[in-house]
Parts: structure tokens; sequence; C-alpha cells
């Protein structure tokens, strides 16, 4: 069977990618109200409305909504919270969802090319970006974290990519873009190092959250706006009031 074009492979999983905005009031003096938002990436892993992305893009939020790659918003609730694993479960109404299938990430070789789609700077929506499979079983601290198996590629992320899928040219999810590295302050500016949580890890995770759902909220911690654990990035955006 012929291996599928990149195309191909795009137009199939691109319906399976959202946007996820992170809508944090903050009240100051005389009733004045600010809204900043945090916006990330995410992908539909269930039909029935369960969607993955980073805790760090859902972190102290208030309201949380997705943005489907139609452009039909819908409002999303925090079902899981694991900053742990930099995971978290949201869950959106309605029909006319399409999940992302699974690859093996235990599979996955050097040098294979990978499509990353996200939200860059959360305002260009169900981008496509290509590059490589760059470096394996990487370990990065994020806060008081460390993440461990992560996928490095040179796949362009960038902030607003956070949640998004990485994906192999069978069009399976094989990671879940979460970091990327900019500038060390003692070796200079970095170009083309983004990680992304391996799709055997969030796929686990997945299939014991929703077979858990409560339908009850889980969210907890503190904001993860800013640099994480320089010179990390988490590859959401950051942005104003509406």
């Amino acid at each position: 069977k012929p291996t599928p074009s990149a195309e191909d492979v795009i137009e199939r999983i691109l319906p399976a990618v959202v946007t996820v905005v992170n809508v944090q009031t903050r009240y100051g003096y005389f009733g004045h109200s600010d809204d900043r938002r945090v916006v990330g990436s995410g992908v539909v892993v269930d039909e029935r409305g369960y969607i993955l992305t980073n805790a760090h893009v859902v972190a102290a939020a208030q309201t949380l909504k997705v943005v489907l790659w139609s452009g039909e918003e819908r409002p999303a609730s925090l079902v899981v919270y694991e900053p742990s694993q930099d995971m978290a479960m949201l869950k959106v109404e309605g029909a006319n969802l399409i999940a992302a299938p699974w690859g093996d990430s235990n599979r996955v070789r050097l040098g294979q090319p990978v499509i990353a789609i996200g939200s860059p700077l959360g305002d260009f929506p169900n981008s496509v970006t290509m590059g490589v499979v760059s470096g394996l079983d990487r370990a990065l601290a994020a806060d008081e974290t460390v993440l461990y198996g992560l996928i490095q590629t040179d796949a362009a992320i960038n902030p607003g990519n956070s949640g998004g899928p990485l994906v192999n040219l069978r069009g399976e999810v094989i990671g879940i873009n979460t970091f990327i590295i900019r500038e060390d302050h003692d070796r200079g500016v970095a170009q083309g190092i983004g990680f992304a949580i391996p799709a055997t890890a969030a796929q686990g995770l997945v299939s014991a959250w929703i077979a858990q759902d409560s339908g009850t909220l889980q969210a907890g911690g503190g904001e993860k706006g800013g640099a994480v654990a320089p010179p990390l990035l988490p590859a959401s955006q950051t942005g104003g009031g509406e």
C-alpha cells in the first residue's frame, strides 16, 4: 500500500486539531476587570468530545473554549489536569467531531519525516510545518517537573503550538507538541529545537482518564505563564485582553 502524500495526511488529520483558548479574568480596583488569554492547541482523541492538550495551556483558567478547524467555537470543560505530565483533557459537547488516530511512538526513528499542526501565536490556526525527528528519549525540566522520553524535532513549533499533534506520514499522532528552546544565555540563540510528549505515554493517560471520567472538574495549581525553567519555553501564546 503506497504511503499517502503529505497533502493527503494533512487533509485527513486537520479536522481533529483545535485551538484552545484559556481566558483568565483579573479584577482590579473599582470593579475594573481585564481578560488575559493563553492560547494553545489541542487534538480530538475521542469522538464523544474529549480533547487532549498541555496542562500549561489551561492552567489557572476561568473560562475555556475551543475553536474547531472549521472556525466553530464551543465552550469546554476541564476533565483532568495533570501538570506532572504537562497533560490535560477537555470535553466539549456536540456532534461532528473527528478523532485523530494514534501511532506507535516506540517505533519512531531518527530522521523520520513528521508534521506539526497547531495555532502559532494564537492567530494562525490550522498551520502546518514539516521536519524530521531530531532526537529521541530526551528529558527536560519544566517548573518542578521533569518530562521524560520526549521526541525532539526540527519541525517549526512556535508559541501557540502547545498541545497540537506531531504526526507521521501515515496521518497518525506520534506526539503532543509541548516545548521549544529559543535561546540559551550561555550558548546563544537556538533554532529548530522542539519537543513532543510521545504518543504511547499520552494515549495511556487518555484511555485511563476517559474510563474514569465522572464529569467533575479536577483543576488546580497556579498560573504557568511566561518562561518555564529557562531556557525552555512552553509552546503556548500569552496575550492581552480579547
